[in-house]
């Protein structure tokens, strides 16, 4: 078993939980309240760390790149979604947005 074998079990349990009610609750309460921080912050880059459900976090930051760093654990799931980086930019293993 390699190190990270109970990350993704761990991982799995907790985007199942953020799949029922509960947990859709909560993204919508964390949405929601960045939603009202996002626009008066600034800066070029905006980077979230892990993602346990399908609610865009950085949906309402106006930084000019947004990223999306997760560990690969649902089968197709991109390890990155990047929004904003110039097209001069090679990146591999990400889905744009």
């Amino acid at each position: 078993m390699s190190a990270i074998e109970p990350i993704k079990h761990r991982r799995a349990e907790l985007c199942e939980w953020f799949a029922q009610s509960p947990g859709r609750s909560l993204l919508a309460v964390e949405a929601h309240a960045l939603r009202a921080v996002w626009p008066s912050l600034f800066s070029k880059v905006a980077v979230q760390l892990g993602c346990a459900g399908p609610v865009d976090m950085l949906e309402a930051c106006n930084a000019q790149v947004r990223a999306v760093l997760d560990l690969p654990g649902i089968a197709g799931a991109p390890v990155a979604r990047v929004h904003g980086v110039p097209s001069s930019c090679r990146l591999t293993a990400v889905a744009w947005i």
